[in-house]
């Protein structure tokens, strides 16, 4: 591509340049052919079909030696096959200059003149791999010059008639005659205005030394093609043009004048602004996008080129991209979608807004929208995708959709606890109405002894709502996030005389055997009044669940990590599995009586769950039927205040 734009300067970042090459050789006024080793035609642009009058299909394969083919000299002399431009560069082996044929157009059977320039490739060991070939249509001038030796009325119809601006001038580069089209270019009325002055007056001061020295090199047959210049009409009205000169010969074919062609690239420029900053735009919202974008090979998917958000997305280098396009199949985690995107785009169908798992370069996974489209840059398919990056989102959707999990199921167990609350709240309190009832109707009948015995069901009552009242009112500050952990260095002692002595008239009264295995000299670093309120609740179970003159067994031990062990263990009447398995759950509750018909609410443990959950802590518990229970807290190490 560097040898076809010798001279040029030219982007190297291909990513963003894409269209601006294609643009660049579809908009050239020069065809381009480009053959094999073996002559057979790879690639040519738009330009090249129409000069030659055949169709893409017609074109590609077709060899230099192929016998439709129809070349004839300047002079309308068939040429020989050795000497059709390709056979003459792959037989010499150097580049081809200003080489002049006509060629036979297969559409309309004219002859379409043009001036050849070519060069060859080559391999590392010296073999050509290519042959570059670039024309110009120069028929008008073939043509114009064939009109002009053979009869003025034909020059004359050209020069009126011709869609280019023409000017024929002395050697001198004097005005002698001029067409009506470059009347109206210079903005002039009648060519007695032009006529007679210099044909530099009408190209810009800043240009004319350039002109003067394409003049010179006109003369000496080294100029080649049409150059631009700033032309200048009537009142310094300047607009850019393109001129191109060829020489007239008298009837001798002794050079009499020069011959102008004169073209108004004003709207040619217009449009090359309007696609340069096509481009620009392209450009900026490519490399500004807060999406990922990337260009890929539609049947490898390897990199062509990445945006600054694609390197800061998944943390690769663009030197990185560049050096390993490959890294485009591998940033995908499920390659069958990778595979399946693939196919999608070689049929023609686009993806969008698809959501798929990518790998960052460290391994980690990101989960973008995706979407991409094939477009077409240099006549060839690119894949076009883009991710946008919602990993964010899905975090946060997932954190939501667990959250709201778990706030469903609080407010199921609210639910049905409050109904369970409502009932065992009923029974007591309907108990209660009943029994003042009946002292207020029956009053004046009742005897001692009956009236002891309202008072005693009365209180049986008052003291399981009052119980039940208390854990309502201890287990909805703790749902409410007001019991706050305070960790203090307690002395061991302390605690087994602050949990012992509330329980100690129920142990006397069951005659219970309490063993205190606690050793009064240890200190440990926890929150006295979280951890008392459990071990006087596990306490009140043992008691209540432990037959008369049973045991229960109490310790607290130091661990070598630093964290605390509690175990409160009796030889009570146990627990079922069933019940085990429902023992935390504050939906599930019971109510199990004691041993002497102790009343219970059943939400006792849940409270001491949830207080050493609370604690950072963890609650355990074994039991068997008939053969009694034992909890056991673990604490973990905090730091001694």
């Amino acid at each position: 591509m560097n040898q076809i734009f010798q001279g040029w300067e030219l982007p190297t970042d291909l990513g963003g340049n894409l269209s601006w090459y294609k643009g660049l050789i579809e908009n050239l006024n020069v065809g381009i052919v480009v053959h094999g080793s073996d002559t057979s035609i790879i690639t040519f642009n738009k330009l090249a079909l129409e000069l030659l009058g055949i169709s893409k299909d017609q074109m590609i394969g077709k060899k230099a030696m192929d016998p439709q083919w129809k070349f004839i000299s300047e002079s309308g002399a068939p040429l020989d096959l050795m000497d059709y431009p390709v056979n003459k560069i792959l037989n010499s082996k150097t580049k081809l200059e200003n080489f002049v044929a006509g060629i036979s157009h297969s559409k309309s059977s004219k002859i379409v003149y043009v001036s050849v320039n070519g060069f060859p490739l080559f391999e590392e060991d010296g073999t050509i791999s290519e042959i570059v070939i670039s024309f110009i249509d120069i028929s008008e001038r073939v043509n114009s010059n064939k009109l002009l030796n053979e009869s003025n009325d034909l020059y004359f119809s050209i020069l009126k008639n011709s869609p280019d601006a023409m000017a024929l001038c002395s050697l001198e580069g004097i005005v002698e005659d001029i067409s009506d089209i470059a009347l109206s270019m210079f903005s002039y009325d009648t060519k007695n205005e032009i006529i007679g002055r210099n044909i530099m007056e009408f190209i810009h001061p800043e240009d004319i030394p350039r002109a003067m020295e394409n003049f010179q090199k006109m003369f000496q047959g080294v100029l080649d093609g049409p150059e631009p210049y700033i032309g200048v009409g009537k009142e310094k009205k300047k607009f850019p043009m393109e001129v191109n000169g060829d020489f007239v010969k008298d009837k001798n074919g002794t050079i009499s004048h020069i011959l102008f062609i004169i073209r108004d690239l004003t709207e040619r420029y217009k449009i090359e602004k309007t696609v340069r900053e096509s481009e620009e735009k392209y450009s900026k919202v490519f490399h500004t996008s807060p999406y990922a974008i990337t260009l890929n090979e539609v049947k490898t998917g390897n990199f062509l080129d990445a945006n600054d958000a694609f390197y800061q997305i998944t943390g690769y280098t663009k030197k990185e991209i560049k050096e390993h396009p490959e890294l485009g199949k591998s940033i995908w985690v499920n390659d069958r979608e990778r595979l399946d995107v693939m196919e999608e785009l070689k049929n023609g169908r686009a993806v969008f807004g698809k959501e798929y798992e990518f790998y960052k370069k460290n391994g980690d996974i990101i989960y973008g929208l995706y979407s991409a489209q094939v477009i077409l840059v240099n006549n060839k398919p690119v894949g076009f995708s883009s991710i946008n990056d919602i990993t964010a989102q899905k975090q946060i959707s997932k954190e939501l959709e667990a959250k709201n999990e778990e706030l469903k199921k609080i407010n199921e167990e609210k639910n049905s606890y409050f109904s369970i609350l409502s009932h065992d709240l009923r029974g007591p309190i309907n108990g209660f109405v009943s029994l003042s009832e009946l002292m207020v109707d029956e009053a004046e009948t009742l005897n001692e002894p009956s009236i002891y015995k309202m008072a005693q069901s009365m209180k049986k009552s008052a003291s399981n709502l009052s119980l039940l009242l208390d854990n309502l009112l201890q287990w909805a500050k703790i749902q409410r996030g007001l019991v706050p952990i305070q960790i203090q260095n307690t002395s061991v002692n302390k605690i087994y005389q602050n949990c012992i002595e509330p329980v100690l008239p129920s142990i006397l009264k069951k005659e219970i055997n309490f063993i205190n295995k606690v050793k009064g000299d240890q200190n440990i670093s926890i929150d006295p009044n979280i951890i008392c309120t459990v071990i006087r609740n596990l306490i009140s179970n043992s008691i209540k669940f432990t037959n008369k003159g049973g045991q229960i067994i109490f310790e607290i031990n130091c661990l070598q990590d630093g964290g605390v062990e509690i175990i409160v263990e009796d030889n009570g009447i146990g627990m079922s599995q069933k019940i085990m398995e429902n023992l935390f759950i504050i939906t599930h509750q019971k109510n199990r009586k004691g041993t002497d018909g102790e009343p219970s609410t059943g939400m006792g443990l849940v409270i001491c769950k949830e207080l050493i959950d609370k604690h950072q802590g963890k609650l355990l518990v074994e039991s068997e039927e008939n053969k009694g229970s034992k909890f056991t807290i673990l604490l973990p190490s905090f730091p001694i205040a």
